[in-house]
């Protein structure tokens, strides 16, 4: 392969992964838009193989220079009864199992799944969890291309494609890789773009954990025996998160504000406490933990001053 075939080749793959224009990649690089689209699609441009070289050798070292981003853990991750539930589901799912992992908000499903993947990522130098949030606004096509991008595949061309680039993908891994779709009920009504994560699971022989609200177990309970028999035939494994425990809630809010009188503690659990419509009754919220620790920062930053 030569050196701007090489470039080519890497060119292509760095904007499917990234999902940047030859226009945008233009900008970032300093060079001309025109020039690079012609470099890419090899037309024969400027001076010659002068020219091609000269580029080649810029594509090459700005790709080196600004890889495509690996996922960053978004903070600190404490051990709690449910990471250890979501650590346990990713390991039963890079085994090839599928589970439906659901609850209310602030159980943490979206920040552990984003801290194990970017955890895969440096343990493994490939993408060995694929994270993909799925928004209501999401067709079938789209999904496909995110999970594709996720694997840092081919992402590009029809549906079809795209799944044939993902099971090539999946083929030469060292360790067969994992999705994780969250937010998973906003595809309730999308059968369509679940077919297709129950192709991708089958062909690649790969497993999955679908996250989601409360409602993602009522969404598969409705239509049982109908159009998601096939879906409820591969779920291995499922699982509501619990709240937080007090002792949880405790242990954390030493360590973000260190020692802190037992008051000041009781009002820490008090204020992480929030209404579970399902069960009618309460739990303590991670999220809502996380803001009153905050508030609680900036009350002693304010007082120090």
């Amino acid at each position: 392969m030569t050196v701007s075939e090489q470039a080519r080749t890497e060119l292509n793959l760095y904007r499917q992964q990234t999902g940047f224009s030859l226009g945008q990649i233009g900008i970032r690089m300093g060079y001309a838009r025109r020039s690079l689209i012609q470099f890419a699609s090899n037309s024969t441009y400027g001076s010659g193989e002068r020219c091609d070289s000269q580029i080649s050798h810029l594509v090459l070292d700005f790709i080196k220079a600004h890889p495509s981003p690996r996922p960053k853990a978004p903070g600190r991750l404490y051990d709690t009864a449910n990471t250890r539930i979501l650590r346990e589901t990713v390991e039963l799912a890079r085994s090839g199992s599928i589970s439906l992992i659901y609850g209310p908000p602030g159980t943490q499903k979206s920040f552990v799944f984003q801290y194990l993947q970017a955890e895969a990522w440096e343990k493994e130098n490939e993408p060995g969890l694929v994270y993909v949030y799925a928004s209501a606004a999401m067709g079938r096509k789209s999904l496909t291309k995110e999970i594709a991008r996720g694997l840092c595949s081919v992402a590009m061309g029809t549906i079809s494609d795209m799944i044939t680039n993902i099971l090539y993908t999946v083929k030469e891994r060292k360790r067969l890789p994992a999705l994780i779709i969250d937010e998973a009920h906003h595809l309730g009504g999308a059968l369509d773009s679940l077919e297709v994560l129950r192709e991708i699971a089958d062909r690649a022989q790969i497993g999955m954990v679908l996250a989601g609200h409360d409602n993602l177990e009522d969404i598969f309970e409705s239509k049982r025996g109908g159009a998601l028999e096939q879906w409820f035939s591969r779920i291995d494994y499922h699982k509501r998160l619990p709240g937080l425990s007090a002792d949880e809630v405790r242990c954390i809010t030493r360590a973000e504000l260190g020692e802190v009188s037992e008051n000041i503690l009781k009002a820490v659990v008090e204020g992480s406490r929030v209404k579970d419509y399902r069960e009618d009754e309460t739990y303590l919220s991670m999220r809502l933990l996380v803001k009153v620790l905050a508030q609680a920062k900036r009350s002693r930053t304010s007082k120090t001053v």
